[in-house]
């Protein structure tokens, strides 16, 4: 695979914003006891979880609640060592600090990558290839620097700065490494502070 067709992959589904969106045209286009049904068996996000809350802003300040929101991308590596040596010289650029420099990404917060330790020692091998399992963590504190952050990913956005450029290429070192084992094995969950709803 040529270095053009790795970095032209997408390995996530919807943005987290597309699945809000998603979400509320499918909660003014359901019927009422389709509604109800759904409620028995999953959590529905009735609100924005980025509305200004005074109480969430203080859970926030108070280290209680690392976001309104969070994506967890799961994914699998081919080898734990290559990774975390790669990781190492990546995650710095990324710091709170760092990433509200810019406007843009104030609102991305990085809370780091982990390997899942139950695979770490036992690498997986499904057809001949070993791996290891991975979470990555994100948190978004309001929609504007979400959607800005998978836009810049995905290369819409043509004129950055040095940190959303960092960003950048932190996102597709990240899919270059994913691409060794497979899109298939990238899953994303996006997580709601229950303090938002």
């Amino acid at each position: 695979m040529t270095k053009r067709e790795q970095t032209g992959q997408s390995f996530a589904s919807a943005s987290p914003g597309e699945l809000l969106k998603r979400r509320a045209m499918e909660r003014q286009i359901e019927p009422i006891i389709a509604r109800e049904e759904r409620a028995n068996s999953s959590v529905d996000v009735a609100c924005d979880p980025f509305a200004h809350r005074p109480f969430v802003q203080a859970l926030r300040e108070r280290g209680v609640m690392l976001a309104p929101l969070l994506v967890q991308w799961n994914y699998k590596v081919p080898a734990a060592l290559p990774f975390s040596k790669w990781l190492r010289t990546k995650e710095v650029l990324l710091s709170d600090a760092r990433l509200q420099v810019n406007d843009n990404t104030a609102g991305v917060h990085y809370f780091g990558t982990y390997i899942v330790q139950s695979s770490v020692g036992a690498e997986m091998e499904e057809a001949g290839i070993r791996s290891v399992d991975c979470q990555t963590l994100w948190g978004y504190s309001d929609e504007v620097a979400m959607t800005h952050m998978f836009d810049l990913c995905r290369g819409r956005i043509e004129r950055v700065s040095i940190v959303q450029n960092d960003l950048k290429d932190f996102v597709i070192g990240l899919k270059g490494h994913l691409a060794q084992v497979g899109p298939a094995h990238f899953s994303q969950t996006v997580l709601v502070a229950p303090a938002t709803m």
